[in-house]
């Protein structure tokens, strides 16, 4: 009985790697890039963390870096957990907020230390 679901997880790969091939005219073509939109919250909050912000894949295959490795001198992406609990994620060249640092963010998008 083991060897029925072992044969059809082996036909679901075979299946969904068939979907994938070179003959799939979905896969040849290009799709349009469509940026995600992320809600903007003013108030005041704390720095929960600091990252590098995702950066465009590179047109090189042999790159050294990953696909979502940054720029050097890109942006940083920081988590800021505001004062009502909402999370808001907001991508800055400055180098100037650690996490634990008070922020305010304003209705002009700007991120400013309290």
């Amino acid at each position: 009985m083991i060897k029925i679901p072992a044969r059809l997880s082996i036909l679901a790969v075979a299946v969904l790697g068939a979907c994938a091939g070179p003959n799939n005219p979905a896969s040849t073509e290009s799709m349009p890039v469509v940026a995600q939109q992320v809600p903007y919250y003013t108030g005041t909050g704390v720095v929960q963390w600091v990252r590098p912000a995702p950066g465009m894949a590179s047109a090189g295959a042999g790159s050294a870096r990953g696909a979502a490795a940054p720029e050097p001198g890109g942006l940083n992406r920081v988590a800021i957990r505001l004062d009502d609990g909402r999370m808001v994620y907001v991508d800055t060249p400055s180098r100037d907020f650690a996490p634990g640092t008070r922020v305010q963010l304003s209705e002009n998008f700007e991120i400013r230390r309290l």
